[in-house]
C-alpha cells in the first residue's frame, strides 16, 4: 500500500496541476514564465465589460490585459482580485479604464507592480490605492488625469518608481507625493505644468531620476534642486529654457546625466569644444555649478 502511495502521489500532483492551469479565459494565454511564475496574457483585444477573473487561477502571479491600437478593450475594474494572494504583477493596458475604482486593490498586499498606462482614467483619488502596502512601481501615464490631491498616494509607503507622463496635469498640489520617501524615479514628463512649486517635493527628497520632459517650464525654482541634491539623472528637455542661472546646479552634486535638449538657448552656453556637441558632451567648467555631468544637447536654437 506504502508504494502504490508513491506511486499515484506524482499522478495526483500532475492532476492538480493540469486542473488549475486548465482555467484560463477565452482567447488568453495562461502558463508560466522563465521564472516559473504562473501567468495569464490577454492581448487579442476586444474585450468588454468586467474582467474575466472567475475563469482564472487564483494562483496566478502575473495578469497582463492589453490589446492592439485597433482593436482596444473597453474593461472596468473594482474589488475584484482579492482572492489573487499571490498575484505580484498586474498590467491592464489599452483597455479604456475610465476609473481605478474605490477599494479595487484591497485584500492584494502581494502587488508589487501595477501598470494602467494607456486608458481613459481621468481622476486619481487616494482611496484608489488602499491596501497597495507593499507596490513598488506604478504607472499611469497615458491617461486623462487632469489633478490629484495632496496625499494622493500616502497608502503606497514602499513605492520606488511612478510615472505619470503623457496626461493633462496643470498644477501638481503641495504634499501631493505624501508618505513616498522612499520613491526614487518621477516622470510627470509632457503634461502642461509651466511652473514647479518646491513644496511638492518635499517629500521625495530621495529621489534619483526626475523627468519632466516637454512640460511647459520656463524656468526652475532652485529651490528644487536644494530638495532633489541626490538627483543623478535629471530630464528638462523639449521645454521653454531660454538661459541658466549662474550656478543652476550647484545644489545637484551626484548629478551624472543632465537632458537639455530641445529648449531655446539663443547660443551654447560655455560647452566643451567637443566636435560632437549634439550628443553627449562634457562641461568642464564650474560656472553653472556642477563638476562634469554629461549634456544631451540634441538640438540648440
Amino acid at each position: 500500500m506504502k508504494g502504490l502511495g508513491m506511486c499515484l502521489r506524482p499522478l495526483l500532483i500532475v492532476c492538480w496541476f493540469c486542473q488549475t492551469m486548465s482555467l484560463c479565459p477565452t482567447d488568453c494565454w495562461c502558463g508560466l514564465d522563465s521564472r516559473g511564475r504562473r501567468q495569464v496574457i490577454c492581448a487579442k483585444g476586444g474585450m468588454e465589460g468586467a474582467i474575466p477573473v472567475a475563469q482564472m487561477d487564483l494562483h496566478t502571479e502575473i495578469l497582463k490585459i492589453t490589446a492592439p491600437i485597433d482593436n482596444e478593450n473597453s474593461l472596468t475594474i473594482g474589488p475584484i482580485f482579492h482572492e489573487f494572494q499571490q498575484l505580484s504583477d498586474l498590467q491592464i493596458t489599452y483597455s479604456n479604464v475610465p476609473a481605478i475604482g474605490k477599494h479595487s486593490f484591497w485584500g492584494v498586499p502581494s502587488l508589487k507592480h501595477l501598470n494602467l498606462t494607456n486608458n481613459n482614467i481621468s481622476q486619481v483619488l487616494e482611496y484608489n490605492f488602499r491596501g497597495l502596502v507593499n507596490l513598488l512601481e506604478l504607472h499611469l501615464d497615458h491617461n486623462r488625469i487632469e489633478s490629484m490631491g495632496s496625499g494622493t498616494f500616502h497608502h503606497l509607503p514602499e513605492l520606488r518608481t511612478l510615472t505619470l507622463s503623457y496626461n493633462r496635469l496643470k498644477h501638481l498640489s503641495p504634499r501631493l507625493f505624501l508618505m513616498l520617501g522612499k520613491l526614487r524615479t518621477l516622470d510627470l514628463s509632457y503634461n502642461e505644468l509651466e511652473h514647479l512649486d518646491p513644496e511638492v517635493f518635499k517629500d521625495v527628497q530621495d529621489l534619483r531620476t526626475f523627468s519632466c520632459r516637454g512640460c511647459m517650464l520656463r524656468k526652475m525654482n532652485p529651490h528644487i534642486y536644494s530638495l532633489l541634491s541626490s538627483l543623478t539623472h535629471l530630464d528638462i528637455g523639449l521645454n521653454e529654457f531660454k538661459y541658466l542661472d549662474s550656478h543652476e546646479f550647484r545644489d545637484l552634486k551626484k548629478l551624472q546625466v543632465l537632458l537639455m535638449d530641445g529648449n531655446h538657448f539663443p547660443r551654447p552656453i560655455d560647452w566643451s569644444d567637443d566636435e560632437d556637441i549634439f550628443t553627449f558632451v562634457m562641461i568642464p567648467t564650474k560656472k553653472y555649478g556642477i563638476n562634469s555631468v554629461d549634456i544631451k544637447l540634441v538640438e540648440i536654437k
